[in-house]
C-alpha cells in the first residue's frame, strides 16, 4: 500500500520526461492515486487511477465527476457539460508559468504535492490524490434515506445510507434480516435486496 504523500515523495526531483515509470503507473493505480503533471506547454497528463491526456493551452479547468471519472475534453464547450461540472464535479485548474513554474495546479480535492525539473530548475509542481476521497466525499453529501427489501422473506428496511450510489459500494452488501436472519450477501438473496433499493425524497 501507499498513500499519496508517499507516491508525491517519490516523485519529488524527478527530471521532465522522466517523471514516472510504468511500475509507478501501475502501483499508483492498484492504489486508486491520481498523479497530475504537465508536459510541453499544452497538455496536462493523469496518470495511475485515471490514464488520460488533455489539451492545456494557456491553462484551463478539468473535471473528475463524483464516480472519480474524468470528463471528456470533447464536451467542455457542452452547456450541460459545463452545468453538470459547476454543480457535482470536482475541479482541477491547470495554471501556466507562475510561481516561477512552468505549471502548476490548484484543487480543492485533497492532495499532495512534488516537483518536476527541466535540466535542474523548476518546471512543474505536479499533484496526487486519492480517488476514494473524491468517492466517499461525494457519498457524505449525498446520504439519502433507503429502503431494502429482504430477498427471502420479502420484509422491508429503511434506514439513512451515507454510501447510496458509490461504484462497489452498497448497504444491501452488508444487509441483514432480523426477521429471518438471513443475510443479503449471500448469492441470489444479494441480487434480490440490490433490485430492491428504492430512495425516498
Amino acid at each position: 500500500m501507499i498513500n499519496k504523500e508517499q507516491m508525491a515523495a517519490k516523485l519529488n526531483g524527478r527530471e521532465y520526461r522522466d517523471e514516472i515509470t510504468k511500475i509507478e503507473e501501475k502501483e499508483a493505480k492498484e492504489n486508486g492515486l491520481v498523479i497530475v503533471f504537465g508536459a510541453s506547454d499544452d497538455l496536462i497528463e493523469f496518470r495511475g487511477a485515471i490514464d488520460d491526456e488533455q489539451g492545456a493551452w494557456k491553462g484551463g479547468d478539468f473535471y473528475i465527476d463524483n464516480e472519480g471519472k474524468l470528463f471528456d475534453e470533447d464536451h467542455k464547450e457542452c452547456c450541460k457539460y459545463k452545468t453538470k461540472a459547476r454543480e457535482t464535479a470536482h475541479k482541477i485548474t491547470a495554471i501556466w508559468d507562475r510561481d516561477g513554474y512552468s505549471w502548476i495546479y490548484e484543487t480543492e480535492i485533497p492532495h499532495a504535492t512534488f516537483d518536476i525539473l527541466e535540466d535542474g530548475e523548476k518546471y512543474c509542481r505536479g499533484i496526487v490524490f486519492s480517488l476514494q476521497d473524491i468517492i466517499y466525499a461525494a457519498a457524505e453529501l449525498d446520504k439519502r434515506p433507503v429502503t431494502i427489501r429482504c430477498g427471502r422473506c420479502k420484509k422491508r428496511k429503511r434506514f439513512d445510507c451515507p454510501f447510496f450510489g458509490v461504484p462497489g459500494v452498497s448497504v444491501a452488501d452488508d444487509f441483514y434480516c432480523a426477521h429471518c436472519q438471513s443475510r443479503e450477501s449471500e448469492g441470489e438473496n444479494k441480487d434480490a435486496a440490490l433490485d430492491s433499493i428504492n430512495t425516498g425524497s
